[in-house]
Protein backbone atom coordinates (compact mmCIF):
# COMPACT_ATOMS: atom_id res chain seq x y z
CA UNK A 1 0.00 0.00 0.00
CA UNK A 2 0.97 3.41 -0.65
CA UNK A 3 -0.19 7.21 0.52
CA UNK A 4 -2.11 9.18 -1.84
CA UNK A 5 -1.27 13.03 -0.88
CA UNK A 6 -3.42 16.06 -1.43
CA UNK A 7 -2.73 19.42 -1.84
CA UNK A 8 -4.43 22.53 -2.53
CA UNK A 9 -6.38 23.18 -5.56
CA UNK A 10 -6.97 19.47 -5.35
CA UNK A 11 -9.94 19.02 -2.98
CA UNK A 12 -12.38 17.05 -5.47
CA UNK A 13 -9.86 14.33 -5.70
CA UNK A 14 -9.40 14.03 -1.87
CA UNK A 15 -13.30 13.97 -1.35
CA UNK A 16 -12.93 10.78 -4.18
CA UNK A 17 -9.99 9.41 -2.45
CA UNK A 18 -12.58 9.64 0.88
CA UNK A 19 -15.26 8.52 -0.41
CA UNK A 20 -13.70 5.27 -2.35
CA UNK A 21 -11.31 4.59 1.00
CA UNK A 22 -13.76 5.06 3.88
CA UNK A 23 -11.39 2.06 5.65
CA UNK A 24 -8.71 4.42 5.50
CA UNK A 25 -6.85 6.39 7.23
CA UNK A 26 -6.01 10.62 6.85
CA UNK A 27 -2.72 12.50 8.54
CA UNK A 28 -3.07 16.44 8.65
CA UNK A 29 -0.51 18.65 10.47
CA UNK A 30 -0.53 22.36 12.16
CA UNK A 31 2.70 23.98 13.11
CA UNK A 32 5.44 22.75 10.52
CA UNK A 33 4.36 19.08 12.26
CA UNK A 34 4.25 20.63 15.83
CA UNK A 35 0.66 18.65 16.03
CA UNK A 36 0.41 15.63 13.58
CA UNK A 37 -2.91 13.96 14.01
CA UNK A 38 -4.09 10.88 12.30
CA UNK A 39 -8.33 10.54 11.57
CA UNK A 40 -10.33 7.85 10.05
CA UNK A 41 -11.60 8.76 6.42
CA UNK A 42 -15.07 9.53 7.74
CA UNK A 43 -14.27 11.49 11.16
CA UNK A 44 -16.41 13.91 11.35
CA UNK A 45 -13.84 16.88 12.10
CA UNK A 46 -11.94 16.48 8.94
CA UNK A 47 -12.11 19.96 7.17
CA UNK A 48 -12.65 18.78 3.64
CA UNK A 49 -14.10 22.10 1.67
CA UNK A 50 -11.03 23.38 1.07
CA UNK A 51 -7.49 21.77 1.98
CA UNK A 52 -5.26 23.84 3.72
CA UNK A 53 -1.70 22.38 3.29
CA UNK A 54 -1.50 18.65 3.03
CA UNK A 55 -3.40 15.64 3.75
CA UNK A 56 -1.77 12.25 3.53
CA UNK A 57 -3.83 9.13 3.12
CA UNK A 58 -4.11 5.64 2.83
CA UNK A 59 -5.70 2.73 4.07
CA UNK A 60 -2.64 1.76 6.00
CA UNK A 61 -2.14 3.28 9.26
CA UNK A 62 1.28 1.33 9.44
CA UNK A 63 1.46 3.80 5.91
CA UNK A 64 0.97 6.60 7.74
CA UNK A 65 2.90 6.19 10.90
CA UNK A 66 6.14 5.61 8.85
CA UNK A 67 5.47 8.18 6.55
CA UNK A 68 5.20 11.13 9.69
CA UNK A 69 8.23 9.09 11.24
CA UNK A 70 10.27 9.95 7.68
CA UNK A 71 8.67 13.40 7.55
CA UNK A 72 8.34 14.65 11.26
CA UNK A 73 10.65 12.15 13.33
CA UNK A 74 7.19 10.82 14.94
CA UNK A 75 3.91 9.06 14.37
CA UNK A 76 1.30 10.89 14.44
CA UNK A 77 -1.21 11.05 17.37
CA UNK A 78 -4.76 9.88 17.33
CA UNK A 79 -8.02 12.03 16.95
CA UNK A 80 -9.78 12.10 20.48
CA UNK A 81 -12.80 12.12 18.45
CA UNK A 82 -12.65 9.31 15.77
CA UNK A 83 -10.01 7.27 17.55
CA UNK A 84 -8.45 5.36 15.07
Amino acid sequence: MSAAIFQRGQTPAFLGWLTANQNGYVTNWLLNGKLIVLHTATCGTLQVKNIKGQKVCSESKTVLDNWCRSRFGRKPDACCVCDP
